[in-house]
């Protein structure tokens, strides 16, 4: 009987001493009983040698794998040569086997991670894209506020020319078209006018002089 733990690195089976007792126990099933060190946990394969099971070595204190060779091949140097070699093969593939699964489990955890960045960054795109239109739409008001006071300062210097010019270019933009002429006819707060010199008291044009424009007559202009 053989006893082949399992460790990696093994790439070269070891030399058969010539005359070292090396003939296996002709079993035709092991037990723990013909292995008294080892604790026999499972039958694992057959082969054109011998059989191989797996079972717990007492005194490593882990699991290694016993062959057991067959009658015919037990007075064969070679025969028990090739077994060395087959249970340290079947050892290292057994070594790769867990090294797949650790890389499988490995891969699993990147692609948790990477899912986790892509939220994280979906989150951040949709924060970005809301402070962005926050700012696009302040800055437009700021626009607007700012245009009632030329608007206001034209109508007092009587420029109606550049007067028009404003309200065309709110005419012309749909997407202000609501916002800037739903103000016309409306009394303008200080909130909204913050920031300006001369806040405009009406957004319908009261001038200083205490003339005022009539309402509703710049839609007409």
């Amino acid at each position: 009987m053989v006893v082949t733990p399992r460790v990696t690195g093994q790439r070269s089976p070891p030399e058969v001493p010539p005359g070292a007792d090396q003939t296996p126990t002709p079993i035709g099933e092991i037990t723990s009983d013909s292995a008294p060190r080892h604790t026999v946990t499972r039958f694992l394969a057959a082969g054109g040698l011998g059989k191989v099971y797996l079972a717990q070595d007492d005194e490593l204190q882990r699991e290694v794998v016993l062959k057991t060779l067959k009658d015919a091949g037990g007075e064969s140097s070679e025969a028990r040569y090739r077994f060395v070699q087959e249970a340290q093969v079947a050892s290292e593939q057994a070594d790769k086997a867990k090294e797949a699964r650790a890389q499988a489990e490995t891969a699993e955890r990147v692609a948790v991670a990477q899912t986790e960045r892509a939220q994280k960054a979906q989150v951040a795109e949709a924060k970005q894209r809301i402070i962005a239109e926050a700012k696009q739409t302040q800055a437009e008001r700021n626009a607007y506020k700012s245009d009632m006071l030329l608007a206001s300062i034209d109508w007092e210097t009587i420029n109606l020319g550049r007067l028009r010019e404003t309200l065309d270019r709110y005419r012309e933009r749909p997407g202000l078209k609501g916002f800037a002429w739903g103000h016309w006819n409306r009394l303008a707060t200080l909130l909204e006018l913050d920031g300006h010199f001369q806040p405009v008291l009406s957004v319908c044009f009261t001038a200083r002089t205490g003339q005022s424009w009539p309402r509703g007559a710049l839609t007409e202009l």
